[in-house]
Parts: structure tokens; sequence; C-alpha cells
């Protein structure tokens, strides 16, 4: 029987995602409770984890583990056979209190304009900002294509269907599925520009191929619904990205 399991997360976080995917493939029963970010934390959870992230895993109710990428690492270290020496990794990692995330910078506040005419010319973005964020977004979207071009497809050459020749998800699937899902979804619903998975089939096959092995995983499929993940990452690039 395994150790009781108590998991907070949200379904369109794809860091608590990469959780999902590794209590999945390992078939560990777990208690969800699934945190709206949109709305204050509860006290509860704020005990936990003071930075109000996800995912937070409590496990055997005494330790919290707040990153996505050590909760992978320690489930399926736990679930495999592993060295002594493995075994005192987990541990540290268990008892290791992880930093907090950098809180964001903050952004300049605009002066909040009178009210008329006048404010109404004043809330309206600038042509040049809406320029650059424009400029910037291709820019971006432009280094994604090459760097999946340059750098993933020579390491997936042997990927059959997975990483290494692995025919099972390995620790690689589990952390980088829920961006690809995001790399293909989103430049193919209008929300990042159409350039990022541009010409990917042909020039780059081995990563073609396998992000399409990954996403119709049942494991990776298990709680990303397309059109909420779309819809929320809509809902946040569009008033940053000014269109």
């Amino acid at each position: 029987m395994d150790a009781t399991i108590k998991f907070y997360t949200n379904h369109g976080c794809p860091f608590a995602h990469r959780v999902h995917i590794a209590l999945a493939e390992l078939g560990i029963p777990f208690e969800e409770v699934v945190v709206d970010l949109s709305k204050p934390k509860t006290a509860e959870f704020l005990a936990l984890n003071p930075a109000g992230l996800v995912p937070t895993l409590l496990y055997q109710g005494e330790h919290v583990i707040t990153e996505s990428a050590i909760i992978a690492q320690v489930r399926m270290a736990a679930h495999t056979q592993i060295t002594s020496q493995q075994v005192d990794t987990v541990t540290n990692l268990l008892e290791t209190k992880v930093p907090r995330r950098r809180p964001a910078r903050r952004q300049r506040q605009e002066p909040t304009p009178p009210p008329g005419r006048l404010a109404r010319v004043r809330a309206r973005p600038r042509p040049r900002r809406l320029l650059r964020r424009r400029l910037d977004l291709i820019w971006l979207a432009y280094r994604m294509n090459e760097g999946i071009r340059t750098r993933l497809e020579p390491l997936l050459a042997g990927a059959a269907p997975f990483f290494g020749g692995s025919p099972t998800l390995t620790m690689a699937e589990v952390m980088v599925a829920p961006f690809a899902l995001r790399i293909f979804a989103l430049p193919r619903a209008g929300v990042m520009p159409s350039s990022v998975i541009d010409g990917l089939e042909d020039k780059a096959p081995n990563f073609y191929r396998w992000a399409h092995a990954v996403m119709e995983h049942p494991s990776v499929r298990t709680v990303f619904e397309k059109g909420d993940a779309v819809e929320a990452t809509r809902a946040r690039v569009v008033p940053m990205r000014g269109w």
C-alpha cells in the first residue's frame, strides 16, 4: 500500500502537469486538491507552501515538496529498483528546503488617466509599444523553432518512440510533455505565431515524431484539456502582447 499522498494542483499549470504524468505512469493513488490560482489561497494551503504555488505535494503527512522536477524524481525513484546512493539522494531531496521562486519583477504602473475623452486616448496602447511586442513575439517564435531544429532534433535520433529508444515514458517525457503539448496547441489556436512549428515535420522529423507520440500517450493527456489550456494562456498572453 502506497504512503498517503495529498497533491495540490491546477490542471492548467504545465509544472503540475509533470507530476500528474509521473503519478499516472506509476499508478500511484493520491488525494487531489485543485487550487484555483485566480482566487486567494486557503490558510491550509499557505501553511504548506507560503508562496501559494502549485504543484505542492504532501507526502506521508509530513514531507512537503514544491518543485515539479523534484516531485517527479522522488516518486519515480521510490517505485523503482534503486541503489543505496540513490536512496540517500531521495532522502536529501525530501528533507531539503527548496528555495522559493523569485517573485515576479514589479511592473511599472502607468498613472491613472483622468475621466473623459482624454482618458480613452491615453488608455489605447501606443503604436510603437505594440510594434515592439509583436517583434518580440516573432523573434521568440523564431528562436523556439531554431532551438528545436538545432538542439532537440539531434538528441531524439534514437527515440523509438520515446527518449533513448524506450518503449515507455522516461523522465525526459515527464519533464517536457506539458510544454510539447502547448508548443503545438498554442500556434494552431492563434495564441502564438505559427512560425513556432512551421517546417518541423520536414526539418526536425525526429522531434516531430517523438512529440506526437508523447502527446498521444494516455498518461500525458490525463488532465490536459486543449480548449481550457489554450483559453487560459490566451487570457494571459493577449493583454501582454497588446492585440
